[in-house]
């Protein structure tokens, strides 16, 4: 089993590679496109809504790994910190 730490640094060394020469703004376009997807799987059959979210899911974090490597983000510290923020809310 992969502790999802080491499974983000695989994402971000496989989406660096694949997304060698693309702008950023095209992977947050596609993010856009999938939020707008994910949020119509809902008019699809119950038989496949499980699966198609969760390959829209993996889709999205993705993109998120390919930003996030060519932005040199401490994802970990990030979220960290906004988690912080909204529990001192």
């Amino acid at each position: 089993l992969m502790h999802f730490e080491d499974l983000w640094e695989l994402s971000e060394k496989t989406a660096e590679l694949y997304f060698k020469d693309r702008d950023i703004k095209i992977s947050l376009e596609d993010i856009k496109g999938l939020c707008d997807y994910f949020n119509n799987i809902e008019t699809f059959p119950s038989s496949i809504k499980s699966d198609l979210k969760k390959q829209t899911i993996g889709e999205i974090l993705f993109l998120l790994t390919s930003i996030s490597v060519k932005e040199n983000i401490d994802v970990y510290s990030a979220l960290k910190e906004t988690i912080s923020e909204i529990k001192n809310e």
